[in-house]
């Protein structure tokens, strides 16, 4: 019986790991090295959030609606998900109509949501930008491994880098903005990103989308995400932008591309291309949708099927082994 399940067992570990990617954990398998640019338009009271990382992740955008009592009750939010090997869908930034948005990457884990739930909890109850990232902050034991970027509509930009990001990690505000990765090329990569967007919003006519865009694409000009070859600079990005008006699926801009392999096409330029076309992404309405189960959970199910499997040929060893003894001596 021990080998038996032995060879079980050692099936399951197999299936289950590619079911769930294609190996085991990593210890980057939740770390999201990116470049991120939070931005807010005053006079359109637009916030949005654009982002870029060397991680094939699919991007989903969800809009539900914020309940209790205070200021921001009965107020639609969306929040920007990436599924993640083995933890399933994380959220990354969460766009507040009316008040601003907040990103939450680099070592980012099943609670990630929670810590977002403070920040906005404060924005919401009239806190700064930089009272939202304290909120974010407070209570986590692995806060030295986090980062975070905060706008507001009242024209506040606050961000915070942990010690224990790899390098190169930062970020750089200014008025209306905050960009802020880590695993960089180098700090140009932030810092491009807050001129082009400045310049850009500077223009007559110009929409938020239009410098947040901008700005990622002077990020990866400048080589994004150290993990990529230069010319891609990425295997991932997303465009997100919300007005005060913007209510249920109809977000004033939800872009992302299909995510790319190493030495494929760069999604930053992918997403230009498609927001010149004036193409759009879906929005899951009322959370994530349910067209598929975490990884992690189709992993448990091929471990109990093949264990099941197991136990059916353990059986039929044992009864095929007593018919070849025959019937017992009395």
């Amino acid at each position: 019986m021990g080998p038996a399940w032995a060879v079980g067992v050692a099936l399951a570990f197999l299936l289950a790991t590619s079911c769930s990617g294609g190996g085991a954990v990593s210890s980057e398998s939740s770390t999201s090295g990116t470049w991120s640019v939070v931005g807010v338009d005053a006079d359109s009271g637009e916030v949005g959030v654009a982002l870029a990382t060397c991680v094939a992740g699919e991007f989903r955008l969800s809009q539900s609606a914020v309940g209790g009592s205070g200021n921001g009750a009965g107020r639609t939010v969306y929040q920007v998900y990436v599924d993640i090997s083995l933890l399933g869908n994380v959220e990354l930034a969460r766009l507040l109509p009316g008040y601003g948005v907040i990103v939450a990457q680099a070592q980012v884990d099943a609670e990630n949501s929670d810590r977002v739930d403070r920040a906005a909890s404060r924005l919401l109850a009239g806190g700064s930008a930089q009272d939202a990232v304290a909120a974010a902050m407070s209570g986590d034991s692995s806060v030295q491994t986090r980062q975070y970027g905060v706008a507001t509509l009242a024209q506040e930009e606050a961000n915070f880098t942990g010690e224990e990001n790899s390098d190169w990690a930062g970020g750089v505000s200014g008025p209306s903005v905050s960009a802020q990765g880590n695993i960089l090329v180098g700090p140009a990569v932030v810092s491009a990103a807050v001129e082009a967007f400045q310049e850009v919003m500077q223009q007559p006519g110009a929409v938020l989308a239009d410098g947040l865009l901008a700005a990622l694409e002077a990020g990866a000009m400048q080589g994004g995400d150290n993990r990529c070859p230069r010319e891609q600079t990425a295997q991932s990005a997303f465009l997100a932008v919300a007005r005060s008006s913007d209510e249920g699926d109809s977000l004033s801009r939800w872009l992302t591309v299909p995510p790319q392999d190493i030495g494929e096409e760069n999604p930053v330029v992918m997403l230009r291309q498609a927001y010149d076309g004036g193409a759009s992404s879906q929005v899951e309405v009322n959370g994530i949708g349910s067209d598929g189960l975490p990884a992690f959970l189709w992993g448990v199910a091929a471990l109990v099927l093949v264990l099941a499997l197991a136990s059916g040929v353990v059986v039929f060893w044992i009864v095929r082994r007593r018919r070849r003894r025959g019937p017992p001596l009395k």
